[in-house]
């Protein structure tokens, strides 16, 4: 069950013995729960968004989604086939696979706002739809699944004894969240490599852009 912005706050006051707020207001511990989320939603891509993007001839670069607050592009495939789209490093554009005009865009990077695909889209590309996944960075702890809001009580602690200068309770408490962070990123929300193509949209999500 996913929990409010309250529902937190009440957790972390239970947890610094505060519950008649007589040292921690509440918009000081709003702002240690913001913190966390920030810091939940940008390192672990814990709020991943999609979009469609329709392509067209001889056009090889558009701008990011524009709704991200920090853009950082996960992975882009094709609508109609599913298939994904390689990334690679700017720096081996034009010098990574085919580069003839003739081939559907295969690859793509970003570079700041915007994301180029390679080789340059022809005719046969015109009109055909990618579909872009992405990650929002933001600070509403509603905002990211149920399963990793509780860390942001432990941020939150770690914080509030910070601010107290017990050190010792916030060396363990930031181990704690930080050994918590290194899981879920590597065990929930890192991506394979895109090397493997078959990327594909769940039929429910589908239908449901």
């Amino acid at each position: 069950m996913a929990f409010t912005l309250a529902e937190i706050i009440t957790a972390a006051r239970d947890g610094l013995n505060d519950a008649s707020s007589a040292y921690f207001t509440d918009a000081e511990l709003t702002r240690y729960v913001q913190q966390a989320t920030v810091l939940l939603s940008g390192s672990m891509k814990a709020n991943e968004e999609w979009e469609r993007r329709a392509v067209a001839n001889g056009v090889n670069n558009y701008l990011a989604p524009e709704s991200a607050d920090i853009i950082e592009i996960s992975h882009i495939q094709w609508e109609e086939t599913q298939t994904g789209l390689v990334k690679i490093d700017p720096s081996k554009a034009g010098h990574t696979g085919s580069t003839v005009e003739d081939d559907m865009p295969a690859r793509w990077y970003q570079w700041q706002d915007r994301f180029w695909i390679e080789p340059m889209p022809n005719s046969a590309a015109d009109g055909k739809y990618l579909v872009i996944f992405y990650n929002v960075t933001t600070n509403d702890i509603t905002q990211i699944p149920y399963f990793v809001q509780p860390l942001a009580i432990s941020y939150t602690l770690m914080k509030a004894k910070l601010r107290d200068e017990k050190y010792a309770q916030a060396a363990q408490l930031h181990a704690m969240f930080m050994n918590e962070l290194a899981f879920y990123r590597a065990d929930v929300f890192q991506r394979p490599s895109h090397s493997v193509t078959d990327l594909h949209i769940a039929d429910d999500a589908r239908a449901a852009r």
